[in-house]
């Protein structure tokens, strides 16, 4: 099998390439990319796998709880899912009361989830260790066999960026990147259909306030963008000026360019300073319309289910099936700026 190779850049972009903007998805570099993943693909399949298992213990813990308020305000435990009820209902052949055998069913769909999770997270990150560990060592030994002249023309502050944080940023995008983010929508739409089941006039209500979310998520987007534009921009710029000050201290010292270099470097640092205040701010303002969102769909299920519990269409179980279930999808769209950067970090770097 041959050897992965490294394309080269141009050597006019290369003073510039910390302002490129990577894609969140970008499948040309997906494919450059494979054959160092290529030894370690069982872990990704295994990974994405695990994806609908993970999917259907997560719609399981409010459905039991669900059952549970039903037993105590009814005397019996049903289920909105036809299929689950024989499940939550303790066997013939075993004496025990109600409440034990869903504490004991909770426990049990609690301990794998657990388990998937960590599973999932391992695989990932070990996926990232191995791949990585693979590019940077043949990103060393491309830069040992590099003439002369280049190291002449490249900073050296910006090689050693492209060699440690880029990698860094490509290593988060298994951590948390292609695949969290492929689990996470697969879970929502999984809710959505669970919830659908149970009862279309709740679920609609349900969600009413999502197309006004995903508009605000689609503009935050592009602020998301430009923000980490000028994040990326700016920590290059940092890095190359401190390693040049630093390389170069005894020029600094002989022109007394020590207050000078000083004064640069504090301008730079206080930008880079501002752009990560401003990434902040975004996340901070995502994060709080989400949670607006979890309120106002909550007040709504409430609302309407109260209507629909009063004339006995609904059951207390089920309002808080719905509660839960859409806390639970509104939850990944919390981390959407941060898996957002990470693609783009990831394809950029």
């Amino acid at each position: 099998m041959s050897e992965p190779r490294l394309s080269a850049t141009p050597a006019g972009q290369h003073l510039h390439e910390e302002e490129a903007l990577g894609k969140v998805y970008d499948a040309d570099l997906l494919r450059r990319l494979w054959p160092f993943m290529r030894p370690y693909r069982g872990q990704v399949w295994f990974s994405i796998a695990l994806i609908p298992l993970r999917a259907a213990l997560e719609v399981m813990p409010p459905l039991i709880i669900g059952a549970a308020l039903d037993y105590l305000t009814r005397g019996e435990v049903t289920s909105s899912i036809p299929w689950l009820t024989p499940i939550l209902q303790p066997p013939a052949s075993i004496e025990v009361p109600e409440l034990i055998w869903l504490f004991a069913v909770l426990l049990v769909v609690a301990s794998g989830l657990l388990g998937l999770e960590w599973l999932r997270g391992w695989s990932m990150i070990v996926l990232g260790q191995h791949t990585i560990a693979d590019v940077r060592r043949r990103l060393f030994d491309h830069v040992q066999k590099l003439p002369l002249r280049f190291f002449d023309r490249y900073p050296v502050g910006r090689l050693v960026t492209r060699l440690t944080n880029d990698l860094e940023n490509l290593g988060e995008m298994f951590s948390m990147g292609i695949v969290a983010l492929v689990a996470d929508l697969f879970v929502m739409a999984f809710f959505a259909y669970v919830i659908f089941t149970i009862d279309v006039r709740m679920a609609l209500a349900a969600m009413s306030i999502v197309p006004v979310l995903a508009a605000a998520a689609f503009v935050f987007r592009y602020k998301v963008r430009e923000a980490f534009r000028e994040v990326r921009v700016k920590i290059a710029r940092l890095n190359a000026h401190l390693q040049e000050t630093i390389s170069g201290m005894k020029v600094v010292q002989l022109f007394a360019r020590e207050r000078r270099n000083l004064a640069d470097f504090e301008r730079m640092n206080a930008s880079h300073r501002d752009s990560w205040r401003k990434s902040i701010a975004y996340d901070s303002l995502l994060f709080s319309s989400v949670d607006l969102a979890t309120n106002l769909t909550r007040a709504a299920i409430f609302w309407y289910g109260a209507r629909l519990l009063l004339r006995g269409e609904v059951s207390l179980g089920t309002i808080y099936v719905f509660t839960d279930y859409m806390a639970r999808f509104f939850r990944p769209l919390m981390d959407l700026s941060a898996k957002y950067s990470v693609m783009q970090s990831s394809m950029a770097s």
